[in-house]
């Protein structure tokens, strides 16, 4: 958390907030390529190579697409956003791809993030973006390797509900432990 703090604090939300949000996606590579200099994958080193100038375009284009349809281009902006994230995160000397599809992802995002949560007043949300990471997750390829999830609802409630509180109460300086 604490290699993290400084590129979540100063770059994200400072720099973020003082550029009026144009800088997020050179802050979200600064943060990603501190991330993979501290990760390992079956033993092999991780390396992300994304640069800030090419996540602005993927975003750029997202949200202009989202504002179009008013929203319905969510499920395949955020497969865009994942296959730039994975083109760009080397395992050993191999690319990573992300293999999903918005339309595939088009149901279970409406199930799982606006339906349900919708009708039980917020409180499937945490179920939700637990189903959104798990679904993320099984349609990576790290360096051209299959992975799974692997983590329970459980553990993850355990972990998420005190990162919550604690990123809350602390204004967002728990935040760098909290996503680590």
């Amino acid at each position: 958390g604490r290699q993290l703090f400084k590129n979540v604090f100063i770059y994200f939300i400072v720099f973020g907030c003082l550029s009026l949000g144009f800088y997020i996606p050179w802050a979200l590579v600064k943060i990603f390529s501190s991330k993979a200099a501290n990760m390992e994958i079956n033993g092999k080193s991780v390396v992300f190579v994304g640069k800030g100038q090419g996540l602005f375009v993927v975003c750029l284009r997202n949200l202009i697409l989202c504002i179009i349809t008013m929203g319905f281009y969510f499920p395949w902006a955020f497969c865009s956003f994942f296959r730039w994230t994975a083109q760009n995160i080397h395992v050993g000397n191999s690319p990573s791809r992300f293999i999903g599809t918005g339309r595939s992802l088009f149901f279970p995002c409406f199930l799982h993030m606006f339906f349900l949560p919708l009708i039980t007043l917020g409180i499937y949300g945490i179920y939700g973006w637990y189903r959104m990471l798990a679904w993320k997750e099984e349609h990576m390829l790290y360096g051209g390797e299959k992975t799974s999830f692997g983590g329970r609802f459980t553990d993850f409630l355990i972990v998420s509900i005190p990162g919550c509180l604690l990123s809350i109460i602390t204004i967002g300086l728990f935040s760098p432990w909290f996503v680590n």
